[in-house]
């Protein structure tokens, strides 16, 4: 009403091509951060808060004492990541961000990805019946390690593979258990043997002829050698198979 920008119009809901009143937007302080990136030429960094939430039901509002179910369940804290270092346990429930009502994780989610990185925000903490105002530093997750990342060109059957060792902010980010092991596929070249293969991007490949792959380089050092035939154990949408493919 007073003529500022409230979102950026990008679709609407129609059956016939006409505007049913059903219409689609991304909200201005999200496309400010956008925009504000590429006038500046950076990279837009998302804020990781390194925790796994659920949203409060009346049951659970109930057991907090809560007037009315809203805020995010904090059901389980990356080790050492920010919400672990800023305090947060299982069992938080966080209510608001700067001041703003947070009604469930995704309320959450958005309100924390508007905050910049590299200031501090204000979230509020209902912890049994207490509650408190932590300061919590807004990080980015972590950058991959140099070694961390592998892509398979010489002459092996995974030639044309790239793969990521997993790390607590990549394994929430694919919805995998923080403390899981392997490598993920992030990239497979078009018409190389790994393609061939039938490996596919967000594999996560845990075992290759009996050696466990818990990091991106034992599984270059494992898939250099020239074997007649390669086992594999691999997870592919949450479900784990086996595999046997010649060398």
């Amino acid at each position: 009403m007073q003529g500022h920008l409230v979102g950026i119009n990008t679709a609407i809901y129609s059956q016939s091509g006409g505007s049913v009143g059903i219409g689609f937007a991304i909200p201005a302080n999200m496309a400010k951060l956008v925009a504000d990136a590429g006038v500046h030429g950076g990279q837009i960094v998302r804020p990781w808060f390194g925790a796994k939430m659920q949203a409060v039901d009346s049951d659970i509002a109930n057991s907090l004492g809560m007037d009315a179910p809203h805020g995010a369940l904090i059901t389980e804290v990356a080790p050492n990541g920010p919400a672990a270092r800023a305090g947060f346990q299982s069992g938080d429930v966080v209510l608001s961000v700067d001041g703003q009502r947070v009604d469930d994780p995704s309320a959450f989610n958005f309100r924390l990805a508007t905050k910049p990185v590299g200031q501090t925000t204000k979230l509020e903490r209902l912890r049994g019946t207490t509650k408190t105002t932590v300061d919590f530093p807004v990080e980015a997750a972590p950058a991959p390690a140099e070694n961390a990342v592998v892509t398979i060109s010489a002459d092996s059957r995974f030639s044309g593979v790239t793969v990521r060792q997993l790390d607590p902010a990549l394994a929430e980010s694919k919805g995998l258990p923080y403390d899981a092991t392997g490598v993920i596929v992030t990239a497979v070249a078009a018409n190389s043997p790994a393609e061939a293969m039938g490996l596919q991007v967000d594999d996560v490949i845990l075992q290759l002829n009996d050696t466990d792959i818990k990091d991106a380089q034992t599984f270059s050092t494992t898939v250099s050698q020239k074997v007649r035939t390669w086992q594999i154990i691999l997870q592919r949408d949450g479900r784990v198979s086996r595999a046997i493919v010649s060398g």
